[in-house]
C-alpha cells in the first residue's frame, strides 16, 4: 500500500504532485511490489507502470486484488527487470524461498554457519533426510523378504532378517515368511534349519516378542510348523531354549492377544509329539499349567481350544 505524507488537510491533497511515496511493503505481498516496484520502463501501459512527474518517477503499486502472484507472468516480469546479471536482492521472493522469521534470524545470528550438534535449525533437514533413508532401507528388505518367498528361497528369507535385525517389522515378516515356506514342505523344513532360520527366529523373539505381540505370533507359528513331523527341528528348537522362549512369549501376551495363545500351544503340542525329551522339558517349565490358562482364558475361542486339547492330550 502507498502511505502519503501527513497533511493536515488530506482532501486538499494533490495527488498529481504528491511528493515521492513512501512504500511500505507487507512481507506477505513482498513478491507483487517488488516485481511492481522496478518494472519502470518495461512494462509500459500496465497496471504496473510509471507516471514521470517533476523529474522523479514513482511506481505505481497495483492493489492486492490486481497485483501479481507468484506464477509464470510475474516470473517473466522480474527476469525482465533484472537482465542479464539477474537480482541480488536475499529476501527476494521470486529468488530464494521465503523462510520464517526465525530461520532469518538464526541466518543473521550465525552468518559463518552454527556448529550447535542440537540445533533443530541446522539438523531438522538432516533427520529428515535420515528418516526417508529408514524407509527406503525398510521397503527394500522387505521387498527381498516378499521376493525370496515367492522364489522358494529360505535362505534369502533368513539373510533378509539377519540384515535387518533391528526391525520388528522385518521380524514379522521374516517369520510369516518362513511358516508358509514349512507349511507342508518337508524339504523347505530342512533348508530353513541349514540355513540357520531356527536360531534366526528365536533372536527375532528375544529382540522383539516382548513389545510386539505379532512378532510373538509369527514366531511361534514358525516354530510349529518347521517342527512338524521333523524330528530333528524338534530337537534343535529345544537345544536352542525354544521351548522357554514360547513359554516366554505366552506369558507376556497369551492373556491379551488370542493367536498367542493358540500358536504357542500349537508349537507346544508339535514339539512334544512323539518327542519324549521334549515332553519332559515343557513339563519341567510348567508348560501344562501355562497351556491351561490359555484353556481358561480364552474358552470361547475355537482355535485356542484345538491347540489346547492336542497339547494337553500329549502332555497330561
Amino acid at each position: 500500500m502507498l502511505v502519503a505524507p501527513a497533511h493536515e488537510n488530506p482532501e486538499e491533497v494533490d495527488d498529481e504532485n504528491l511528493p515521492m511515496a513512501t512504500v511500505v511493503i507487507p512481507l506477505d505481498a513482498y513478491t507483487r511490489a517488488h516485481a511492481a516496484g522496478f518494472a519502470a520502463g518495461s512494462a509500459a501501459g500496465s497496471s504496473g507502470a510509471t507516471k514521470q512527474e517533476s523529474g522523479s518517477s514513482r511506481a505505481v503499486v497495483p492493489s492486492l486484488d490486481e497485483a501479481p502472484t507468484k506464477d509464470a507472468a510475474s516470473e517473466r516480469l522480474h527476469e525482465e527487470t533484472y537482465p542479464p546479471d539477474g537480482c541480488d536482492d536475499e529476501n527476494c521472493n521470486m529468488c530464494y524461498e521465503p523462510c520464517t522469521p526465525s530461520e532469518r534470524l538464526h541466518e543473521e545470528t550465525y552468518p559463518d554457519g552454527c556448529d550447535d550438534e542440537n540445533c533443530n535449525m541446522c539438523y531438522e533437514e538432516e533427520d529428515r533426510d535420515e528418516g526417508v533413508q529408514e524407509d527406503n532401507e525398510l521397503a527394500s528388505l522387505l521387498a527381498r523378504i516378499r521376493a525370496a518367498k515367492v522364489a522358494n528361497d529360505c535362505r534369502g528369507v533368513v539373510d533378509a532378517m539377519k540384515a535387518g535385525a533391528s526391525s520388528a517389522k522385518v521380524a514379522e515378516n521374516g517369520c510369516d515368511a518362513l511358516l508358509r515356506l514349512a507349511y507342508n514342505n518337508d524339504d523347505n523344513k530342512k533348508r530353513i534349519a541349514e540355513a540357520g532360520g531356527i536360531g534366526m527366529i528365536l533372536r527375532m523373539m528375544e529382540v522383539h516378542g516382548s513389545s510386539n505381540a505379532e512378532v510373538a505370533e509369527c514366531g511361534s507359528s514358525a516354530l510349529s510348523f518347521i517342527s512338524y513331523n521333523n524330528d530333528d527341528n524338534k530337537k534343535r528348537i529345544a537345544e536352542a531354549d525354544g521351548i522357554a522362549m514360547i513359554l516366554r512369549m505366552m506369558e507376556e501376551h497369551g492373556a491379551s492377544n488370542a493367536a498367542v495363545a493358540e500358536y504357542g500351544c500349537g508349537a507346544l503340542w508339535m514339539l512334544s509329539y512323539d518327542n519324549d525329551d521334549n515332553k519332559r522339558k515343557i513339563l519341567a517349565a510348567n508348560g501344562v499349567s501355562m497351556v491351561e490358562r490359555m484353556k481358561s482364558t480364552w474358552a470361547s475361542n475355537e482355535g485356542v481350544q484345538e491347540m489346547v486339547d492336542g497339547a494337553l492330550a500329549i502332555l497330561r
